[in-house]
């Protein structure tokens, strides 16, 4: 039987992995973090997190282009002023923790920054 996205089902299973992933993000450094931990946290199987993503690589990458779209319909809003406020993009990224996820994720690509 094929997955149907908009089961009420998967959209609450991605959302328990994402959330626990970036709550995971701030206490411990992207690389130190294991699909193992991280299924462990989340109480599911491997199998259901494998139907979702390939591994943490693919996880980050489609939150990353998730928030990354996010924030271009905002930016894009705003400019042409469509009712978005620069209040909602900060609340967005507040919201998000987009800088640490950011952070990690230059890390990650071997970027030098400072993770303080």
């Amino acid at each position: 039987m094929k997955e149907n996205k908009t089961d009420a089902r998967v959209i609450k299973t991605k959302q328990r992995i994402e959330a626990t992933f970036l709550r995971m993000l701030a206490e411990m450094p992207f690389e130190k973090l294991t699909t193992t931990l991280l299924i462990k946290e989340c109480l599911i199987s491997k199998g259901t997190f494998y139907a979702h993503y390939l591994d943490k690589y693919d996880l980050a990458e489609q939150l990353i282009d998730r928030e990354l779209q996010l924030f271009e319909t905002l930016l894009t809003q705003r400019f042409e002023n469509k009712q978005t406020s620069l209040e909602q993009l900060s609340q967005m990224a507040t919201k998000r923790s987009l800088l640490k996820f950011t952070l990690n994720i230059l890390y990650l690509l071997g970027c030098t920054v400072d993770r303080k």
